[in-house]
């Protein structure tokens, strides 16, 4: 957590970075052989009155994961979907929208992980 973040005036709305920091565990993390790297940031963001999250990985990255996954022949995906349409719902109260961008970090074609960044509004109380 940044230091400059004041933290007692900022609101996260509940359940909106879990699904993406599991996914990071379950999906990209969970498959990875060596060094296992998961880092969730908060900072004010470079654009006025946001705050950012920042959840980077250094799993084996989505395209390899939904190679495994369609594998399992039990496997649904739900929580991003879901957590998107709970974006869009949020975001038709909002003046200010919430923002999200999911990075898919390579190099040379390898996958070295994922970057999900959430932009939020910081409201006045």
């Amino acid at each position: 957590v940044d230091e400059l973040l004041d933290q007692d005036n900022i609101m996260i709305p509940p359940i909106l970075i879990q699904p993406y920091i599991e996914n990071a565990i379950v999906h990209g993390l969970f498959h990875k052989n060596g060094d296992k790297n998961l880092t969730v940031y908060f900072k004010n963001a470079k654009k006025e009155n946001y705050l950012e999250i920042k959840i980077d990985d250094n799993g084996i990255g989505r395209t390899s994961s939904n190679q495994i996954n369609q594998k399992r022949k039990k496997h649904t995906s739900f929580a991003i979907s879901a957590i998107e349409k709970r974006i869009s719902l949020i975001n038709q109260t909002l003046t200010d929208k919430i923002e999200l961008e999911i990075i898919d970090k390579q190099l040379n074609e390898q996958a070295l992980g994922t970057t999900v960044i959430i932009l939020i509004p910081v409201l006045d109380k």
